[in-house]
């Protein structure tokens, strides 16, 4: 997972950099490997005629980078239907008369290893009758022409962590990311969770350092 949040403004050392608002993706930005860029992903997807797969495992940044490709889909003038999927979820949470997904001409589905294997072929036949784009995020392939593979290691976590903080003293320091990735099976997700508790702890602490990242 490659990712930085949008620009925050200063902050105090009173606000935790890994709150959730900071980094759900939503609020995040995807930052490309080298060599990768949204543009590039872009022009791939429309090669596939708007079909591509996001795969990585939990954690590894698939729905962050969605976030960033929606609205640029948007601007190149695509009409989305999209579907967030949770565990357990095996059907979408739609009909196939709702007017947002006739209207669409790129599906977007997160979570696609979610559905049943009947809900998953049965929305690939959809797509394809009605000449409609399908982009979706999975642990695994599924049969979907690839877009591009996540693989998160710890030079991504050491830079996600440096962005975090990048308007706060340094709490979180390179040791701990080390520390706490490892024990988090190098998932990213997990591992900003646990950051957060660690920065609330230190925080509180006296003697803190109080210079900037």
């Amino acid at each position: 997972m490659i990712h930085a949040t949008n620009i925050m403004p200063t902050a105090s050392f009173t606000t935790n950099p890994f709150a959730t608002r900071w980094t759900r993706p939503a609020a995040c930005l995807f930052l490309f490997p080298p060599n990768t860029n949204i543009q590039q992903l872009l022009d791939q997807l429309h090669r596939q005629q708007g079909w591509g797969q996001i795969v990585g495992p939990h954690g590894s940044g698939k729905s962050t980078l969605l976030k960033s490709l929606e609205p640029e889909l948007e601007n190149r003038g695509h009409q989305l239907a999209h579907y967030s999927l949770h565990q357990g979820q095996r059907q979408l949470p739609m009909k196939w008369s709702d007017n947002l997904l006739q209207d669409a001409t790129q599906v977007v589905v997160d979570g696609f290893e979610q559905l049943s294997k009947l809900s998953r072929s049965r929305l690939k036949r959809y797509c394809r009758k009605f000449d409609k784009g399908l982009l979706i995020t999975t642990h695994q392939p599924l049969g979907v022409a690839d877009l591009i593979h996540l693989q998160p290691d710890l030079a991504t976590a050491l830079r996600v962590v440096a962005h975090l903080q990048r308007n706060h003293p340094e709490v979180i320091q390179e040791g701990d990311v080390r520390r706490h990735y490892r024990h988090h099976s190098h998932n990213l997700r997990e591992l900003l969770f646990c950051l957060y508790d660690l920065f609330e702890k230190r925080r509180l602490e006296p003697g803190t350092s109080s210079s900037p990242v």
